[in-house]
């Protein structure tokens, strides 16, 4: 399942590519071929079973006997902040949520709102993240590096940043290889665009295949001058030049 799984990341991201590529061309045959790779990308992924394949086979990496879900780390660390005692619940929003129940268990002091586009259980709500209003917490676990192109990533997090409020927090989730073994995205780097989207870097840890951050928002960036949207301040910079190392990247 986790080679499939990894496979189905690939056709993702050459069909952002080609659709990008396919814009840009002008030549009628160029453009022919393109079309013709994007028609063939997308029926190997409907071959698979589409989206609707993937979250059912991500929902089985959840099972307990491959490591558990990803709230099982955050819970511990929202309690060390001392958030179960607010007086009131938290309001914690789980994009590309697999799963109703991963706070099920918190439910005293935490009110989870999960969504996705494509909702695999009745308890989780179809809808874009981006028409949700104000969150205590944001969780992105193992959907930024579902986008496959950096730009949208990058996008993907300053709009998460716009949907906390000020002093919220953001729960990161990447594959380990998204930052220990790519030519443009390490540790340092992730921290250095976080901090200028606002967030101050609370905890990491690295497990054998997860990278897990949560960083907390004092400064919101809330641009909407449409020319500083084109005026990438990080772009994609090779890091790390070695051999076998995959092309993740954050543009930002």
């Amino acid at each position: 399942t986790r080679r499939r799984i990894n496979h189905f990341h690939t056709l993702i991201k050459e069909y952002s590519q080609l659709g990008a590529k396919r814009l840009e061309l002008t030549n009628s045959q160029k453009i022919s071929e393109v079309e013709l790779r994007i028609e063939q990308v997308a029926q190997e992924m409907a071959q698979m079973g589409g989206l609707d394949w993937y979250q059912k086979a991500s929902l089985l990496g959840q099972s307990k006997q491959r490591g558990g879900d990803t709230s099982r780390w955050l819970v511990p660390k929202l309690r060390e902040l001392k958030l179960h005692q607010r007086p009131q619940k938290l309001r914690l929003l789980d994009v590309g949520a697999l799963s109703c129940l991963n706070y099920a268990r918190e439910r005293a002091w935490i009110d989870a709102v999960p969504i996705d586009l494509n909702s695999q259980e009745p308890g989780i709500i179809e809808q874009d993240f981006l028409d949700i209003t104000l969150f205590d917490v944001v969780c992105l676990s193992l959907v930024v590096n579902f986008i496959g192109d950096p730009t949208r990533r990058g996008d993907m997090l300053r709009q998460a940043s716009q949907l906390l409020v000020s002093g919220g927090y953001l729960f990161l989730v990447l594959p380990r290889a998204c930052v220990t073994n790519s030519r443009y995205l390490d540790d340092e780097r992730l921290q250095t665009i976080m901090q200028h989207l606002g967030f101050e870097q609370l905890f990491i840890h690295h497990t054998s295949k997860l990278a897990h951050y949560l960083y907390r928002l004092s400064t919101s960036v809330r641009s909407n001058d449409e020319e500083s949207k084109h005026e990438y301040l990080f772009k994609k910079k090779l890091l790390h030049s070695s051999a076998g190392r995959n092309n993740f990247a954050i543009v930002l």
